[in-house]
């Protein structure tokens, strides 16, 4: 349960500072024990809209969109 919870706190302070850098390593799992699958420790969050001229995209789709102006509250409600 902290892994979902330490997801959904990384989720939007990604989002809120345009880190166009949030990739599938950003994101990975870790076995500490070779069987039970935690949520690698946060790395690279950046704001990477700051360095580097014209980032206008995410390093992975968000709600099936790329461009961080396609995405709003409505495409994460069910």
């Amino acid at each position: 349960m902290a892994d979902v919870q330490q997801f959904a706190r990384r989720l939007p302070a990604n989002i809120l500072l345009a880190n166009g850098d949030a990739n599938l390593k950003s994101w990975s799992l870790i076995y500490p024990d070779r069987v039970t699958p935690r949520l690698s420790p946060a790395k690279d969050i950046v704001t990477s809209k700051a360095s580097i001229e014209n980032e206008t995209k995410y390093a992975m789709n968000l709600a099936e969109k790329k461009a961080w102006d396609e995405v709003s509250m409505r495409n994460f409600k069910f």
